[in-house]
């Protein structure tokens, strides 16, 4: 019996300082710096690029277009092969566009390599998020 006493006591107290202590951190006046701090600033968008975004007519048909948004970074999957690597630029950003140019490296000039494709995801970083602009995607491949 004198346990459960004490364990009813404690209980009662437990529940008092918890309901005392969640009123005083929610009745703070905002203006005296007591109050909540609260966002006032709406994060970049992020998400897939629609398609009529994305002018990709200078693009191989092999070549990704397929392109998300994160933030200021652009995320575009990609395929590589068994000796080909992909490498994403931004060699051009103005108010109308911004401009990629997609790289496919051969790493193993000359060599057998084997027949296998792999996803991967190229990321570039912009100076502002891509917004509006239209997305430039070109290709180079070099010899």
């Amino acid at each position: 019996m004198r346990h459960l006493t004490k364990l009813i006591g404690t209980g009662l107290i437990l529940v008092a300082v918890t309901a005392c202590a969640s009123h005083a951190a929610t009745t703070g006046n905002p203006d005296e710096g007591g109050g909540p701090t609260i966002e006032t600033t709406a994060p970049p968008v992020s998400g897939p690029v629609p398609a009529p975004q994305i002018d990709a007519a200078a693009l191989p048909p092999e070549y990704p277009k397929n392109v998300t948004t994160a933030g200021n970074d652009l995320l575009i999957k990609a395929e590589e092969g068994g000796c080909e690597k992909l490498r994403a630029t931004v060699i051009e950003q103005t108010e109308q566009k911004v401009a990629v140019r997609l790289v496919k490296l051969d790493t193993r000039p000359g060599e057998m390599c084997p027949m296998y494709i792999r996803e991967v995801t190229l990321t570039v970083t912009l100076d502002k998020p891509l917004g509006q602009r239209t997305l430039v995607l070109t290709a180079e491949r070099p010899k």
